[in-house]
């Protein structure tokens, strides 16, 4: 190879140009030399010198021909070395576009990631390359410088490594082991919420094998995992406890029978002391003779998905021989191909119950043949018990109308009081006419005057008797009417006699208060409490005697407030005093119905409330029922 390589070299400079050109140049200056210098050489002999510039110029072709290999030897040399430059640049080339192609792959895999991954310095901590999932869960920028962004920075948010036994730093346990570690961390996500993410870290050695240079981490998010294995566990919890404590028993067998689980109750209900000594054991063991068949034909229906479930009676013996009855719901349990793979038994001792019945039915047969005798009787009851409501009824009517009569008394008494006065007013315009007529003053102007004067006095009466009348007609339906111009009403039937009993009468009514009733009966339970006060001030050794009452609205409810200032009622009195017949007065002077009928009208037929209590100043009675306004709405 090196002798071809030699004959080409001197082939490639013979053939070469500008070597025959520096051949010339040298022969034309050796000529030159030649001629122009014969007599400077002292030699004697003449071919001497002839000789020399022969030899000079065949050592200056032999140095050209030398230098011209020498170069173009080393011209060929850098004519390969630039080939092999040029060969290796298209290598480094491809190479780098291959490992170009590489990089890009791997970054779009690693993109592709759904969890963050990213590579730490295992010296400094910092994140020298992360994916896009790692940019999005740390709320960055995409492609952000990460040199100078620690790995505890931004997971943690921390100053220092995390390295605490609920945290152990990933990095430094890498480094510990120079293996793969696991470990699971809390990491904020860009919202601020604590995430339960799995760290997987795996070891970046350097070129000597020897220590950790990086460290490779993924992270994982398994927040909804370990929720939902938290759920799972305390479902699981739950499902235990409801068993241990559901009093009925509970088993799960497999197809065949074979018992697989149970609870606590059903070891105890067939006398074992733990469950575990029924595991492995066939149901069709614990059951009657009769019962057997039954029972397998039923383990087949719901095995072979005929049915879902199945509930039936069997004959339960027990570890000692006793037996016992069982009522057994069975229901399947599916895989997720909805293929059944097992039994879910519940069953309760039913013993007790199918006596009761059979005891039950023994009674009722009883019961059908004292059900004819019963029934004449019946028949016979039902006529005394019309007969006793009837009489029930009249008796409530008595009780009312001896109210209605107790308060017309007062009533009449109140009519005496305030006619007393115009009677007398008449008698003296009576007497005045009578006297102006004797002396001669009776014009027509003067007739006309005292004619016009009593009039009105007689208006007035008759309005009185109007009133007094229409009271004591009885309303049939309800309707809509002003609270404050009843009490106004009862106020005026019973201000005389009030004045008479020398009470004071303080009214406050605010505002228009409507309310759905029957207003006489109203004005009649009024005029009861009224009345009520009254009595008990005529006992009451206070000198100023006052009855304040106060009608307004409140929470929706039309409220109206009698207070007297007599003596307190004793606490053991104040649950009677609203019983029939039941009185504080002298016999022979109140009958004990009026608070009784009161109550009755207001809760029974107004629907709404009366109460009295004792007070600062005195007694009150309080009345309240719902506004008409806020019904409607």
């Amino acid at each position: 190879m090196k002798e071809i390589f030699e004959k080409n070299i001197i082939k490639d400079v013979l053939k070469s140009k500008r070597t025959w050109l520096a051949v010339l140049v040298w022969v034309a200056f050796v000529v030159f030399m030649f001629l122009g210098n014969r007599d400077v050489f002292l030699f004697a002999d003449k071919a001497l010198p002839d000789l020399f510039f022969v030899l000079l110029l065949l050592s200056g072709v032999a140095v050209i021909f030398i230098l011209g290999c020498h170069t173009y030897h080393y011209h060929v040399k850098i004519n390969v070395q630039n080939n092999l430059l040029r060969q290796r640049e298209k290598m480094l080339l491809k190479i780098n576009q291959e490992a170009r192609l590489q990089s890009d792959f791997l970054n779009l895999v690693v993109n592709s990631f759904p969890h963050p991954f990213y590579v730490i310095d295992a010296d400094s901590y910092n994140v020298v390359m992360a994916n896009k999932a790692f940019y999005d869960f740390h709320n960055l920028r995409e492609n952000a410088e990460l040199q100078e962004s620690r790995c505890y920075e931004l997971s943690h948010h921390f100053s220092h490594p995390c390295n605490s036994a609920d945290h152990p730093c990933p990095l430094i346990e890498v480094r510990k082991t120079g293996k793969p570690v696991v470990v699971q961390h809390v990491h904020p996500d860009k919202m601020g919420n604590p995430r339960i993410v799995e760290v997987n870290a795996f070891p970046v050695m350097d070129e000597k094998n020897q220590r950790v240079k990086q460290v490779i981490e993924y992270n994982v998010d398994i927040t909804d995992r370990i929720m939902e294995q938290k759920k799972l566990a305390e479902n699981e919890k739950r499902l235990r406890s409801i068993i241990t404590t559901s009093p009925d028993a509970i088993s799960v067998i497999d197809l065949k029978g074979n018992i697989v689980f149970t609870s606590d109750k059903s070891a105890a209900l067939v006398g074992y002391d733990h469950p575990s000594q029924l595991l492995g054991k066939n149901v069709l063991d614990f059951l009657s003779p009769e019962n057997i068949e039954m029972a397998k034909q039923a383990i087949e229906n719901i095995a072979s998905g005929k049915i879902d479930q199945d509930t039936r009676e069997f004959k339960t013996l027990r570890k000692d021989g006793s037996f016992f009855f069982q009522e057994v719901n069975g229901s399947v349990m599916v895989d997720e191909n909805n293929q059944p793979y097992a039994i879910i038994l519940i069953g309760r001792d039913v013993t007790q119950r199918l006596k009761t019945e059979n005891d039950l039915l023994a009674l009722n047969k009883m019961l059908k043949e004292q059900s004819a005798i019963l029934e004449n009787l019946n028949r016979s009851l039902e006529q005394r018990i019309n007969e006793e409501v009837e009489a029930s009824r009249e008796k409530d009517r008595m009780l009312a109308l001896q109210s209605r009569q107790a308060a017309m008394g007062e009533m009449i008494g109140n009519i005496a009081h305030q006619w007393r006065q115009p009677l007398n007013t008449i008698n003296l315009i009576i007497h005045d006419l009578a006297e102006a007529h004797k002396h001669g003053e009776l014009d027509e102007s003067y007739f006309q005057n005292s004619y016009n004067e009593a009039n009105k006095v007689v208006q007035r009466m008759s309005q009185t008797i109007d009133d007094f009348r229409n009271f004591y007609r009885p309303d049939k339906e309800k309707r809509v009417f002003e609270m404050n111009k009843v009490v106004e009403q009862s106020v005026s039937f019973a201000s005389a006699g009030l004045t008479a009993s020398g009470i004071r009468l303080q009214l406050h009514c605010n505002g228009s208060v409507l309310v759905e009733g029957y207003s006489n009966e109203m004005i009649q339970v009024l005029i009861n409490i009224l009345n009520n006060a009254k009595d008990s001030l005529a006992d009451s050794s206070n000198e100023e005697k006052v009855i304040a009452i106060q009608c307004y609205a409140e929470n929706s409810k039309a409220i109206v407030k009698i207070e007297n200032n007599g003596d307190h009622i004793p606490d053991d009195l104040l649950e009677k005093i609203f019983d029939p017949y039941f009185t504080t007065k002298p016999e022979g002077q109140g009958t004990g119905l009026g608070l009784f009928i009161a109550k009755t009208i207001v809760e029974k037929n107004m629907q709404g409330r009366l109460i009295a209590g004792n007070t600062e100043k005195g007694v009150c009675f309080t009345f309240e029922m719902d506004a008409w306004q806020a019904q409607e709405s």
